[in-house]
């Protein structure tokens, strides 16, 4: 396919006019903008406590929390690791639960998840802080009541600070608040300042796609040109909300999970590259499988959604694309935001913080005291 003329400087830099007015106010839609941080999202209707750092102080550590697994093995960060994807970092097709129970889901990444609309891949679930109590009565195995023992028996101070006492507290009402503190939490995981959006947040008329580099560029072009992904993809995060049957799984038994057909949420292709295998199914093992999949028109099969269409593209086109895609990775959270204590603090009681920025600095909290001398 012809590509429009693309110069390269001395520096080894392409040239800055190198996108179209079409191709820049496209790719503008998709760079990351700051949500207001006073106005909860409607996927926080409910939560009371959605912006308070004590709650997502709580939530953070009951994230981390093994004991919120029936054979105390399971943590939400088990198959949502903050620390690298938010996604699983086992690298299986679906997760497992307690026993090793087998999910008919690919776990997805939960970075920027108060920015959907809908949870799960079916998209079923509006609200942030009932979908993250799912897994909890699912694959960890627990029950409400369960939950709230848990909680109550381990006499944390954070929840007595957030949400008072828990003697005398029905566990409905516990197990609702261990899910508010957790959406909490959630809500402050924002992935961001990705190369993509360094690139796009220039001025206009003085882009320098030195931080992007040639091949991500030119993917760039190709995502909202010919190979049209932003139809699907679009917005901050990179999804629509909406649900397609792309083909995949169709090939399968109709005693499968998905019946061998089904719809599926839109993902984010935010930290795409990090959290393979992909698909709601897990079928495709890497990136580049992906993008073979959707040029060559998506599996063969009665039910695929219209717009899954073969695409012009040839090898090297891909290989642009999926540079594109490895730009969508954002900048590294606070290490001890999205690590257990255990982790986050020596066997000195020293805190440790490898990134280039603090915690103070990335989400005004300081470093969690763990008791012993810095």
């Amino acid at each position: 396919m012809m590509r429009g003329p693309l110069l390269l400087l001395l520096s080894g830099c392409v040239e800055p006019t190198v996108l179209t007015e079409s191709e820049y106010r496209l790719l503008d839609e998709l760079r990351w903008r700051e949500p207001s941080p006073d106005v909860p999202p409607a996927v926080q209707e409910g939560n009371e406590v959605w912006n308070v750092p004590e709650a997502a102080e709580l939530g953070r550590r009951l994230y981390f929390d093994r004991g919120l697994s029936s054979d105390g093995t399971l943590s939400c960060a088990t198959c949502h690791d903050v620390a690298t994807s938010g996604a699983d970092p086992r690298g299986e097709p679906t997760s497992r639960g307690v026993d090793g129970a087998p999910s008919p889901r690919n776990a997805p990444t939960v970075f920027n998840a108060a920015l959907r609309g809908q949870y799960s891949w079916l998209a079923g679930e509006p609200s942030l802080w009932v979908q993250s109590g799912r897994p909890l009565l699912g694959f960890h195995g627990m029950t409400t009541e369960t939950v709230a023992t848990h909680v109550c028996d381990a006499q944390d101070a954070g929840y007595a600070e957030v949400f008072g006492d828990c003697e005398g507290t029905p566990p409905a009402e516990v197990f609702a608040n261990v899910t508010k503190a957790m959406a909490a939490y959630l809500q402050t995981l924002e992935s961001r300042d990705s190369a993509f959006d360094r690139f796009m947040g220039q001025d206009r008329g003085s882009l320098d796609p030195s931080c992007l580099g040639e091949e991500a560029t030119r993917g760039a072009r190709l995502f909202v040109g010919v190979a049209s992904c932003n139809e699907c993809h679009n917005g901050s995060t990179l999804s629509d909300g909406r649900s397609y049957s792309i083909g995949a799984g169709l090939n399968g038994p109709p005693s499968a999970p998905d019946g061998g057909l089904q719809r599926f949420q839109t993902p984010t292709l935010r930290h795409i590259s990090e959290t393979a295998p992909y698909m709601h199914d897990g079928s495709l093992p890497g990136l580049w499988d992906v993008l073979v999949y959707y040029r060559d028109g998506g599996a063969a099969g009665s039910g695929r959604a219209p717009e899954i269409q073969p695409l012009r593209l040839d090898d090297a086109d891909l290989l642009d694309l999926q540079a594109f895609l490895e730009s969508l990775r954002g900048a590294p959270l606070p290490y001890c935001w999205v690590n257990d204590d255990a982790y986050c603090c020596t066997d000195a009681g020293v805190p440790r913080n490898p990134t280039p920025f603090g915690c103070s600095e990335r989400l005004a909290r300081p470093l969690p005291d763990c008791g012993g001398e810095p």
